[in-house]
């Protein structure tokens, strides 16, 4: 058996035994810090087992990793792959490649489950730049998302592209945020709107929009009552006030689309809308408790 052997971030190349009748494989990786021996057992399809450096074990997983392939083009072909933020494949999303030189000639595909696409170009003059669009029910809706694509150049046809797509939930493209647009209307009774001492969460509720994990955002009100480029989900949010001597005062939220049917409570759960005047925006108001 050879190899390489990925720890930390660094290839190493790798020498071993496979004992067919113990189904198992034995070998050794050389690093600064000592030589790691490394014994790896076939369970259920799987290498499993332990490593051990300075008289320290740790448990193992081999996972195999596709080699890497200098794909080229293939003339009159478009193809690609079409991932999510968290790098996951994307199926069901809309390719195209549209013709520079005349209105309205289109070439269409459709991923696969892989996130795979092939695309067949028309032998005609001009050159094609490639798009996509992607549709998923969320939030008790319809949502159309544009994708673009790793490459923005257009490719002359009888050489063929490559063209692969991420889903960016966050970002400016077209000189416009991806993500959506929080607005906070407060009622300042009560709070010291000098000091602009109001903080703000937004926890994730489930999956985003594209199927990805979402994080946390939490922020001060500060003079700006809009915060841009959140990615698209449904959120819970709470606020609270902290004064100048860090004393910490819970405060009520409500929004016209939250769980709670616009009535103020200690926390909300609300998704992102998307209206076609003003964008994507989720609007809340806030008062001390």
């Amino acid at each position: 058996m050879s190899g390489t052997f990925v720890i930390g971030g660094q290839t190493y190349p790798v020498q071993g035994r496979w004992d067919a009748v113990k189904g198992s494989l034995l070998f050794s990786v050389q690093r600064a810090a000592g030589k790691a021996n490394v014994v790896l057992t076939l369970k259920n399809g799987q290498l499993v087992g332990t490593s051990v450096l300075g008289g320290q074990s740790d448990p193992m997983k081999l996972q195999r990793v596709s080699a890497v392939v200098s794909a080229r083009p293939t003339p009159y072909v478009m193809t690609g792959v079409v991932k999510n933020s968290a790098g996951q494949p994307l199926a069901g999303v809309k390719v195209f490649a549209d013709n520079t030189l005349y209105h309205n000639m289109n070439a269409l595909a459709t991923t696969d489950a892989q996130g795979r696409y092939r695309l067949e170009l028309p032998r005609e003059v001009g050159t094609w730049r490639a798009g996509a669009y992607v549709q998923r029910p969320y939030g008790g809706g319809i949502w159309e998302s544009r994708l673009y694509a790793d490459n923005a150049a257009a490719f002359s046809g009888d050489q063929g592209a490559i063209r692969n797509f991420t889903w960016r939930l966050t970002g400016v493209s077209e000189e416009r945020p991806l993500g959506g647009t929080v607005w906070i209307h407060p009622d300042w009774a009560g709070v010291d709107y000098d000091t602009n001492d109001v903080e703000l969460t937004l926890t994730p509720v489930g999956p985003l929009l594209d199927g990805s994990v979402g994080q946390a955002v939490t922020w001060r009100l500060g003079d700006d009552y809009t915060r841009e480029d959140i990615p698209v989900g449904t959120y819970t949010l709470t606020a609270r006030q902290i004064s100048s001597t860090g004393q910490k005062r819970p405060m009520l939220v409500k929004s016209t689309y939250d769980s709670n049917k616009g009535h103020y409570a200690p926390s909300v759960t609300a998704t992102f809308q998307n209206s076609a005047k003003y964008g994507i925006l989720m609007e809340l108001d806030i008062v001390l408790k």
